[in-house]
């Protein structure tokens, strides 16, 4: 049916721009609806166009002249019904993606607009670009060509059959001596275990690349660059296989994009077998490292598809779908701003419900993956430089790749917004934001929640004094015991010889200054023997205080409520070693940690409760007592520390100089606080008879969350830039 002119309208017979001659043109796969399509290679770029068949139809009748004689002879010659509109939206594409061919002075402003346009501003182009560049190092085409005809055979079926008889061949060499196989990783930590494995992972990402190159030559794709690229300043090969969108068929793009980690995998099956026949040694070291992790670490980061990566192509391909992510958004920004305001636009485009879905479902997955993975680039730009230099980038990063989407993505909202209307949507999401901004302005919070410690207010840790023998235990756990009394004799056959060594020297000096009136020679050396001897009768004296010390006596009334384990008579005691705890348990206090930006909002003898980690444990009521005005450098109490288990956020402090484990040391500006339960709070105290771990709730200054999170960010900037 030929298109039809509307009465009163002239036709539209400008020109039509010529087409570049360089353009290739392939036969593309089915569309999802069965229709046929084309791929439009453009060789000066690199860049291919998936075309349907409305528009293949008018670019094989460009040379008709004009849009009204392309729409005619479209209409005429095939099913499909076109207008003048689509063939002058198949122009400005074209001229858009710089495909015609054009002389003359209108041509080359519309050149120099575009390249304008593209042009990126310096601050976005090294902010973009500084994390992520490619550099081409070699053409492989010819050398492809050479040595394919020496890998064809990996294509075979009988290939995968072998692979897979070897990868169970050695699982079960590897599990007969599972031992030395776990134990092999040791040898990765030395100088030539190190090397050895950057050889084998630099030759395993080779092998991974390879894989895409040879299978696209094999299904006979150009590859025009191999090469590295730097992600986030790490190198990463890639190889350019783009001329797989020529390929009409689905399974061999498939092929190409899964051909990299299949190329991995067979790697880790072969060094799996390898690692039964090598030798111990850093070679064997990095064979396992192949064997095990490093493939394992490619397939998780390859078949993610929410980057450009592997599985990105493999999905987009499995689907059908090119340019998968743009087409995702599309959907989901729809979705986001249907759901919010109701407007009634129609989708992006047409597509089986169940395809919406999915696609409104991959564009939210792939906004909260990047978006966690943009903050961790941004903290991982921050730690690359100096602190200040850091900050600036960090905020930079985060600004870009986070703030400026949300707000580009807000400012179209305004721009709609005039043409919305009141609807049940625009209520509810009014409604919504007006509760956020009250939950974030409004100072609701009137509270400091702070990790704390209910313990006895005196409580006494009894060590051994020095390296002994237990000679008589006279308590047990929850024996209450009187201050002063013994509760554990030891004996020191080391101290006890020094006890009679200095007994020996101190009587001999004491004879030889006895005598020192008959003999001239002792009696000119009387001043240096009387200065030894009272030496010597200092020494004793500590010795026997230290002995005395060997009998541990309580320090004050209390109850004991801790005795070391195998602690019995006749047992050797570690110097050091906790022997006995005594505790008054009428007495009770606590003890919490709270983090720097919280302290400025406490005040002495505020209200508080604690509550017990133990829910059959009642909340206990309190005032503030006393706050440290100096941070803590590390956690007394092991039991509050994160790294074993604990509430309180630390890091593994640096060793003792004894050689013994370092104290927790926290990860934040922490500082003590201590409270004091009411005496008549609820009722009377009960009695204490071990620590309990709970959390304190302190009456503070109100805060809103905004304000917060200001304090957290002014906090963060003074200290890590050292202003």
């Amino acid at each position: 049916m030929a298109a039809e002119t509307v009465p009163g309208e002239a036709a539209d017979t400008t020109p039509l721009p010529p087409l570049r001659d360089e353009l290739d043109l392939f036969p593309g796969p089915r569309a999802a609806d069965g229709s046929p399509t084309w791929t439009l290679h453009d060789p000066a770029r690199n860049r291919y166009f998936r075309l349907g068949w409305p528009a293949f139809e008018i670019l094989t009748r460009w040379p008709a002249g004009d849009a009204e004689s392309v729409a005619d002879q479209v209409s005429r010659e095939t099913p499909l019904e076109v207008g003048t509109d689509d063939v002058n939206a198949v122009a400005r594409f074209l001229a858009d993606e710089d495909l015609i061919r054009g002389t003359g002075p209108r041509t080359t402003e519309r050149l120099a607009r575009q390249i304008h346009a593209r042009r990126p501003h310096w601050a976005h182009f090294l902010v973009t670009n500084y994390l992520f560049f490619r550099v081409p190092l070699v053409k492989p085409d010819r050398f492809l060509a050479v040595t394919y005809p020496v890998v064809r055979w990996l294509y075979h079926p009988a290939a995968g059959v072998t692979l897979a008889v070897l990868g169970v061949l050695g699982l079960f060499l590897a599990l007969r001596q599972w031992d030395s196989f776990a134990g092999t990783l040791t040898y990765f930590f030395s100088p030539a275990g190190v090397a050895w494995f950057a050889v084998a992972l630099v030759g395993a990402k080779i092998i991974h690349e390879l894989g895409h190159a040879y299978t696209a030559h094999r299904f006979g794709c150009r590859v025009p660059t191999m090469g590295v690229a730097f992600l986030v300043m790490w190198p990463v090969l890639y190889t350019d296989t783009s001329d797989g969108w020529t390929l009409t068929d689905r399974r061999a793009r498939l092929a190409i994009g899964a051909a990299g980690m299949a190329a991995e995998l067979a790697v880790a099956v072969l060094a799996t077998l390898l690692w039964s026949f090598l030798p111990d040694g850093p070679v064997r070291g990095a064979v396992f490292l192949l064997a095990t992790t490093t493939w394992v670490g490619t397939l998780f980061i390859n078949l993610t598809p929410f980057m450009r990566f592997d599985g990105y192509y493999l999905l987009a391909d499995w689907l059908g779908m090119p340019n998968l992510f743009s087409r995702a958004f599309a959907f989901g920004k729809w979705w986001l701003r249907e759901t919010l305001f109701g407007a009634g636009e129609p989708p992006p485009e047409a597509q089986p419900a169940p395809v919406r879905r999915f696609l409104i479902l991959f564009a939210v997955l792939v906004w909260v993956y990047r978006f966690f993975l943009f903050l961790g680039i941004a903290v991982m730009v921050y730690h690359f430089f100096f602190k200040l230099l850091g900050i600036i980038l960090m905020a930079v990063e985060l600004g870009h790749f986070i703030v400026r989407p949300i707000w580009q993505e807000v400012r179209e909202w305004r721009r709609r917004g005039h043409h919305t209307r009141i609807n049940a949507n625009t209520v509810v999401t009014g409604l919504i934001l007006a509760g956020l901004v009250v939950l974030v302005v409004v100072p609701w919070k009137t509270t400091v929640e702070a990790p704390a410690l209910l313990h006895s207010a005196d409580s006494n840790d009894l060590y051994a004094p020095r390296a002994g023998r237990a000679t008589a235990v006279r308590v047990a756990e929850g024996n209450t015991v009187a201050k002063g009394a013994v509760l554990v004799r030891m004996v020191s056959p080391g101290l006890d010889d020094r006890i009679e060594r200095a007994k020996r020297r101190t009587e001999l000096l004491r004879w030889k200054l006895a005598g020192g009136g008959t003999r001239d020679k002792l009696r000119r050396k009387r001043l240096v023997i009387r200065k030894e001897f009272q030496a010597a009768r200092q020494a004793l004296a500590g010795y026997r205080a230290e002995r005395r010390k060997l009998t541990v006596r309580a320090p004050a009334a209390g109850t004991v409520t801790h005795v070391a384990r195998h602690l019995k008579p006749g047992q050797w005691v570690a110097a050091d070693r906790l022997l006995v705890t005594v505790v008054d348990r009428q007495a009770r206090t606590v003890r919490a940690y709270v983090p720097e930006s919280d302290l400025g909002r406490l005040t002495l003898h505020n209200e508080a409760t604690f509550y017990p980690d133990n829910p059959d444990r009642p909340p206990v009521p309190c005032r503030l007592e006393d706050m440290d005005t100096v941070g803590i450098n590390h956690i007394q109490r092991p039991v509050m520390a994160s790294v074993n288990g604990g509430p309180v956020p630390t890091r593994k402090g640096p060793k003792q100089a004894r050689g013994g484990r370092g104290k927790p040391v926290p990860e934040q500006g922490t500082y003590r606080v201590r409270l004091v339960p009411w005496p008549d709070g609820g009722g009377p105290e009960a009695p204490m008879d071990r620590v309990q771990r709970g959390t304190v709730r302190i009456q503070a200054e109100a805060l809103s969350l905004i304000g917060r999170a200001w304090r957290i960010v002014v906090g963060v900037l003074v200290r890590e830039s050292g202003f």
